[in-house]
């Protein structure tokens, strides 16, 4: 179901109107912004990656402290909830003004400190994979253990922290100038291989160099084609048509989908915050609905119908990328796991928004621990045996805020980041052969 039908949708359960609907993910976007402002630093404008709950005498509490880590990508993400919460009334201007002020000024002090900012060549650089958001320094040492951070550079970090300062430059255009000049600094094409055409995934710093793997175009790392200039851009669409064997499946329905690596949600549905993909390739939409209709008869098979797989926190605390691998090209051994990731599931509302709303509702109704008082839900849900995930993951929480800003206010972000897209990405997604 495309976003912009969704005012028009009459809701077949009789129950809820689609403006009721509606106000419901306005609702949800509010609490789950307060679970952002939570892992604020003030003092430096940077997120927190995670927020603990903690419990007292064996009890579930509300009481939380931000976990001292962060990453570009957080970064990134934590500009563009700014911009919603802004948008969605959340915030008033000053203080939406004042935040992003902060957040600029520490990526500007950033820039000045060789060991966040890695130099690749003349006034140009690319930002470590983990910084102290307290302090806006290097992280050294992983919070609550003695061990060390192995730095690196991250493609696709550095990437989102792009793609969303191009969209607060267009919502917020008295920063447009200011944004402008640290990203001429930010060197993504250094992450370009030339020879295959694809994004290394990382460099590593101690010893220096490349890693082994690269990115697959049909993940998240597709943000990087679109903020790298219009050469690499145009690139990849070609990419995109070279396929495999096991590139594409069919759903119950018989219809077709792009399977991603592995099969994980976030890769399929994060793009599509900033770009309207399903818009400019109708075989987009249908991957889409394809995929989603995977995780459906992959739930009904394993979880009760419960769907939404994606990486999160697991109930015990790790991460753990929880997939799909029906809907992946991998051919590595996977355990099906029956735990739903709730970000995954929302941003689902972006091609579902009503039969997301009413499966978050049922997961609300049956786990009622995962809803926190008014900070959004935790992380995941293990639906067969009820254990909960009440901490928070920054970049998940961003993505649902972002689909519930995408829902309500008409596809806003979208129209905001197309506005600063490379002129080739109609031409790029068009030339897309999905299958």
């Amino acid at each position: 179901m495309n976003i912009e039908t969704f005012a028009d949708t009459e809701v077949k359960s009789g129950v809820l109107s689609s403006n009721e609907i509606r106000k419901g993910y306005q609702e949800y976007a509010k609490s789950t912004w307060n679970s952002i402002s939570a892992m604020n630093y003030p003092e430096t404008g940077l997120p927190a990656d995670h927020l603990h709950y903690q419990r007292e005498e064996g009890k579930l509490t509300e009481n939380a402290f931000r976990i001292d880590k962060t990453s570009p990508t957080d970064i990134g993400f934590s500009l563009g909830c700014v911009s919603a919460a802004a948008s969605m009334g959340f915030i008033d201007q000053f203080e939406a003004h004042q935040k992003i002020d902060c957040t600029i000024t520490t990526i500007e002090n950033m820039m000045n400190d060789p060991e966040v900012f890695i130099k690749t060549g003349k006034n140009k650089g690319l930002f470590v994979n983990w910084i102290q958001p307290s302090t806006d320094k290097v992280l050294n040492q992983w919070p609550g253990n003695e061990s060390p951070v192995k730095q690196q550079i991250s493609t696709i970090d550095n990437a989102w922290l792009i793609a969303f300062s191009k969209l607060a430059g267009v919502q917020f255009p008295e920063f447009n100038s200011r944004i402008q000049n640290y990203l001429d600094q930010v060197d993504l094409p250094f992450m370009f291989n030339n020879e295959t055409g694809f994004f290394c995934g990382c460099f590593a710093l101690n010893p220096s160099g490349f890693e082994s793997w690269h990115y697959d175009v049909i993940s998240e790392a597709r943000i990087a084609y679109l903020v790298s200039g219009e050469n690499i851009a145009d690139l990849m669409g070609n990419l995109i048509n070279k396929k495999s064997e096991r590139s594409v499946f069919t759903d119950s329905k018989g219809h077709f989908g792009r399977a991603s690596w592995n099969g994980e949600w976030f890769a399929m549905g994060w793009p599509r915050l900033l770009v309207p993909e399903d818009k400019l390739n109708d075989q987009w939409g249908t991957t889409y609905r394809a995929t989603i209709q995977k995780q459906k008869d992959f739930a009904i098979q394993h979880n009760e119908g419960y769907y939404g797989f994606s990486a999160g926190l697991d109930p015990n605390g790790q991460y753990y990328e929880f997939r799909n691998p029906e809907s992946g090209e991998s051919t590595a051994f996977y355990e099906p796991q029956t735990v739903v990731t709730i970000s995954a599931l929302v941003n689902m509302g972006l091609e579902e928004p009503v039969e997301t709303y009413m499966a978050l509702q049922q997961i609300h109704q049956k786990f009622p621990n995962l809803m926190h008082l008014n900070n959004g839900d935790g992380d995941t849900v293990n639906t067969h045996t009820g254990a909960v995930q009440r901490d928070q993951l920054f970049p998940n929480q961003a993505a649902s805020l972002l689909t519930c800003w995408n829902i309500v206010e008409d596809c806003k972000p979208q129209n905001l980041f197309m506005q600063v897209a490379p002129s080739c990405i109609k031409d790029v997604y068009q030339r897309c052969l999905l299958w």
